[in-house]
């Protein structure tokens, strides 16, 4: 299993922290809230369960460097909650009471890679050249 998650502050740069296998522990993944399919991975936040993954030092349950989905069963608050430092100081997501209801997907936001981009505007041009070959006959 391996995971890369850049959590961000908003609020100062020099609290984000990068989550990897290397520096980071899987602590709870309980209950049958998380799921995955070839097409993504969902959360069920009317569902029951925790998924945390939280950085090695100071450890885990720290307050520090955490991700955390959560039915507000276990340790984290009802939603979401991403700590890129300390949960107390820095710019921390924490839904709580407006937390999301029913199974949502984690993979909300769908950026290209930059090598889409190219594949994008290379079809671009081939349709622009072949309009043009058809108007110019």
């Amino acid at each position: 299993m391996g995971w890369n998650l850049t959590l961000i502050d908003r609020l100062n740069v020099a609290n984000d922290f990068d989550l990897t296998p290397a520096n980071s522990t899987l602590v709870e993944d309980i209950g049958s809230a998380l799921t995955a399919s070839a097409g993504g991975l969902f959360f069920n936040y009317s569902g029951s369960g925790e998924f945390l993954i939280q950085a090695n030092s100071p450890g885990a349950f720290s307050g520090f460097s955490y991700f955390c989905f959560s039915t507000g069963v276990f340790a984290c608050l009802n939603g979401e909650t991403i700590s890129p430092q300390d949960v107390f100081v820095d710019g921390v997501v924490a839904t709580g009471a407006a937390a999301p209801i029913g199974t949502q997907p984690l993979n909300q936001s769908t950026t290209p890679e930059p090598s889409s981009y190219g594949l994008i505007i290379m079809g671009l041009l081939g349709v622009c050249v072949g309009v043009k070959r058809k108007f110019a006959s």
